[in-house]
């Protein structure tokens, strides 16, 4: 019991030293740690005004009509959402219910988050989406890949040709395709600033996984995801 508490301490120190937020930090009383209540969760009647909104809605036939019914009002809960009622409520319901409930701070960032999968649902070709024949190029590539034992020896046999797809990856093939496999696959394949953008996310990764990690370098990776994110917009 005394490790298990001494080693919550060291974790708690950890996050106190390389967290940035101060608001968010978790408090240690001597006893027992304590997390204090996040800036962007609402207290309970501010939801209950959020489920009361969402239960008065009135949408056209076909366009969301069903999320009204799908409201739990004494939980603050959505029930039983189908994909088109989370594509609406992502899109387009986020902003709109929070506007005037949370900071502008957090409430931008919940737009930005908004207008991202409008974007990435759009019917509009984004020019980091390969077109069907370079998509097989690929995973034709992929494929063919042959490492050694113990190192991503599977990934090749996790393609997908017909589908263009990588099935029941395992969190050490995520973590090798991230950090290696994507600036190789595309590097041909798309424009030379979004294929920068990827390198940057792929080193991104490697960086954040690595064994030694200062605290000056965080702050440079959160300036660096920042941009990342902004150049595929």
């Amino acid at each position: 019991m005394g490790r298990q508490r001494t080693t919550s301490r060291l974790e708690w120190m950890d996050i106190t030293f390389f967290c940035n937020r101060k608001n968010m930090d978790m408090v240690f009383d001597g006893s027992r740690i304590a997390k204090l209540r996040a800036s962007f969760v609402l207290e309970k009647n501010a939801q209950q005004l959020v489920y009361q909104w969402l239960k008065s809605l009135h949408f056209s036939d076909g366009h969301a009509s069903n999320i009204s019914r799908l409201v739990n009002l004494e939980e603050c809960i959505l029930y039983e959402m189908k994909s088109h009622d989370c594509h609406v409520f992502m899109q387009t319901l986020i902003p709109l219910a929070y506007r005037d409930l949370l900071s502008k701070g957090i409430w931008n960032t919940l737009m930005e988050i908004s207008h991202f999968f409008r974007d990435i649902c759009s019917k509009l070709r984004a020019s980091f989406v390969l077109e069907k024949n370079a998509q097989q190029l690929v995973y034709q590539w992929l494929k063919s890949l042959h490492f050694s034992d113990g190192h991503a020896s599977n990934i090749s046999r996790l393609v997908n040709l017909e589908e263009c797809i990588l099935y029941e990856m395992k969190s050490h093939d995520c973590h090798v395709f991230m950090q290696t496999l994507i600036p190789l696959a595309y590097r041909d394949l798309l424009s030379k600033g979004i294929w920068n953008t990827l390198m940057e996310i792929s080193h991104f990764f490697r960086d954040i996984c690595s064994s030694k990690l200062q605290t000056n370098h965080i702050k440079q990776l959160e300036m660096i995801s920042s941009r990342q994110y902004a150049n595929l917009r």
